[in-house]
């Protein structure tokens, strides 16, 4: 929008330099994009945010300059003439009130349609418009000035003697002031006579009944039109006009009267003579509903944080236009029908803070009862995950949230699917319950693609019904087959990913992130992954997903001839289960290695050793492991041997190796009696 700098002065008369008042302006959120020179005259291209339509027009600015120096005047256009409503057989009649809630008109005759003045139209010309006649140049002036659009008819090209305000007929059509054609339906709001539309309520005047220098009587339109039904029709036909522009952002209702007077005013300044005020027409059939707010005397100073006097707080209310009501300590303030982006005690406190001034606001560091800031939830621990195995040659996918019945069958029962009522296919019938069928689809996809190393990744959701209840998961899925590095002339044959090396990659990333994890071989039966690998993944005693090879039947059905290894955690389980990292001293003291052989029997598990150790484990143990297995020659039936690897180190002494020993020694022994292992 344009601000012509010296009509504003019409309203505020102020001494601010361009510079000055362009700072004052940004001061309380008006941003000025341009400052223009025109014949002379310095122009404002402002930028109005959309919730602001009090601002598209001169008088709104002035008025906020108003509020911001009350030294100054806020003056208004002094209307000289009375509004009386005269006897005519003409009629207006709102058919459709919720489109249209007031309207208001006026009846002028013997006006003299000319060019306009050169000062009218420069002035014109300095809002950026394009002159047309005095009359229309008028309303235009208003549109600016106001910030409510009016439309002028020709009071006899309306057939009948009558306005009516109502819905189009479908098929119904208009020509416009542009000349364009528009066809309408019935949620095209309009202003017709007796035979046809003659304007697009609050978008555009018809061009027939418009003002031409052969018009004598006319017509003046000020009305409110709901935002809605004029955005809806803007959209509809690709059009933005000035009026629609402010329709759609709210006028002021309570205004449309005032408008007519201050339009009349205008015209009979402009016009040579003096035309006769017929009729006026003011119609109200649904009124607006003021609305209030009652706020503690004190609430600015708690929201801001800052002491703001009351006494500036209720001038800067008052000069900005709302009504306060003083209630001991509250006030009960009234806001004006002009600003439709006010809607609870923060808005009003905002704009106290914005005239006082946002320089006056204190910056602090915001106080919290936390000593440090965690940001391990589900968001920040997806995009880790996506992070490392991207950097870690995996592909990301996205795949559909459909399957085939075929597919949810291998991951849960039929009754816990949840179906599509409307599927447009088969294979998109069913909400899935489990990310590998899709991952599976890719996998065999890309192998047909004759590509070796297929390493993908999912997050997304998964749905199932328990009973009546619809149960939603977020779940981060990895898969891996074929080679993790190509054959190549330093290695030969490449290496082929085995499930050993996949458990290592996603153990090595939990790990790392701060998760205590276990892995314990499943004990139930799944249909999807071999038996013998196939290992639930545990977090603090709970199950948060499984990791295994993909079962053979689920890899014929996919026609995939590779293993397949897979892996799939429930994100929503684990985002509060991350351990805080905390800096640890490096320990200089040299560590002791002892090794331990012996024979086990194949019906004690790895887990059952390592919960063992764990509960006899020592202070100075630092870490174990399993170097060597080994089955068949030379091994009794049913046994097993096994070489783990302890390393013993103090974080306060170099132990001796009698200390080491006996350390060892009786470690080893616990794991002899309770599980029944032969030392070697």
């Amino acid at each position: 929008m344009r601000i012509n700098l010296e009509y504003i002065k019409n309203f505020i008369d102020h001494n601010y330099t361009k510079s000055e008042l362009k700072e004052l302006l940004a001061s309380i959120g008006i941003e000025v994009a341009e400052m223009i020179v025109l014949n002379g005259k310095d122009i404002f291209e402002v930028e109005i945010t959309p919730n602001r339509p009090d601002w598209l027009s001169h008088y709104g600015i002035a008025r906020e300059i108003f509020a911001k120096n009350t030294k100054l005047n806020l003056k208004d256009i002094v209307v000289e003439h009375k509004s009386e409503e005269g006897q005519s057989e003409f009629k207006v009649v709102i058919e459709d009130k919720e489109g249209c809630p007031r309207y208001s008109g006026a009846i002028l005759n013997n006006v003299k349609v000319e060019e306009s003045s050169p000062s009218l139209k420069f002035l014109i010309e300095s809002f950026g418009l394009r002159s047309v006649n005095n009359v229309v140049d008028i309303s235009n002036v208003i549109l600016m000035t106001y910030g409510h659009p009016i439309h002028i008819f020709d009071l006899e090209k309306i057939n009948g003697k009558k306005i009516i305000i109502r819905n189009a007929e479908p098929e119904e059509e208009l020509i416009l002031l542009d000349g364009e054609r528009k066809t309408l339906d019935d949620s095209d709001l309009v202003i017709a006579d007796i035979d046809k539309p003659i304007a697009l309520a609050g978008v555009m005047g018809g061009e027939f009944s418009s003002v031409t220098n052969e018009t004598a009587n006319i017509f003046i339109e000020s009305a409110w039109f709901a935002p809605s039904r004029i955005r809806k029709t803007s959209r509809k036909f690709g059009m933005k006009t000035d009026a629609s522009y402010l329709f759609e952002r709210g006028a002021d209702i309570e205004n449309t009267n005032r408008i007519i007077d201050l339009t009349i005013q205008l015209i009979f300044n402009e016009l040579k003579n003096n035309p006769d005020i017929i009729q006026y027409f003011d119609l109200y059939p649904v009124k607006h509903k003021k609305q209030f707010i009652t706020m503690g005397k004190n609430f600015p100073d708690k929201f801001t944080g800052i002491e703001i006097p009351m006494n500036i707080s209720l001038e800067i209310l008052k000069n900005l236009g709302f009504n306060v009501k003083d209630e001991g300590e509250k006030w009960n303030i009234e806001v004006p029908s002009f600003r439709v982006d006010i809607n609870g005690h923060e808005d009003i406190v905002e704009e106290i803070i914005r005239i006082y001034g946002y320089d006056k606001l204190d910056s602090t560091i915001p106080k919290t009862v936390s000593k440090s800031v965690k940001s391990y939830n589900k968001r920040d621990l997806l995009e880790r995950f996506r992070n490392h195995f991207i950097s870690n040659g995996y592909s990301e996918v996205i795949n559909y949230s459909f399957h085939t019945l075929k597919d949810n069958s291998f991951f849960g029962n039929e009754n816990s699917n949840v179906e599509i009522k409307n599927p447009i296919g088969s294979d998109y019938a069913i909400m899935r319950n489990s990310l590998i069928p899709g991952i599976l689809k890719n996998t065999a996809t890309n192998f047909n693609n004759d590509f070796k190393r297929i390493s993908l990744f999912e997050s997304g959701t998964v749905f199932c019904k328990k009973g009546n209840e619809l149960i939603e998961k977020e779940l981060f899925c990895l898969s891996v087959s074929g080679f993790e590095s190509l054959p190549n002339w330093k290695d030969g044959n490449g290496r082929i990913f085995d499930f050993f090396l996949f458990k290592s990659q996603v153990m090595a990333f939990l790990n790392n992130s701060g998760f205590a994890v276990d892995l314990k071989l499943s004990d139930k039966y799944t249909n999807f992954l071999c038996s013998s690998y196939s290992f639930d993944i545990e977090i603090d005693g709970e199950i948060v997903g499984f990791i295994g090879e993909i079962g053979e039947s689920v890899i014929n059905y996919y026609k995939i001839d590779n293993p397949v290894f897979t892996c799939q955690i429930d994100l929503e389980l684990i985002a509060d289960k991350r351990e805080e990292k905390k800096f640890k001293l490096w320990n200089k003291f040299p560590y002791a290695i002892r090794d331990f052989s012996f024979l086990s029997s194949r019906d004690v598990s790895y887990d059952q050793i390592k919960k063992t150790i764990e509960k006899h484990r020592p202070e100075d143990l630092e870490d174990y492991s399993l170097t060597d297995l080994y089955e068949g020659k030379d091994i009794p039936k049913g046994k097993i041997s096994m070489l783990m690897n302890f390393r013993y180190r103090s974080l306060e002494k170099t132990l001796t190796n009698d200390e080491v020993n006996e350390l060892h020694n009786t470690l080893a022994g616990k794991l002899i009696d309770e599980l029944g292992v032969i030392h070697r």
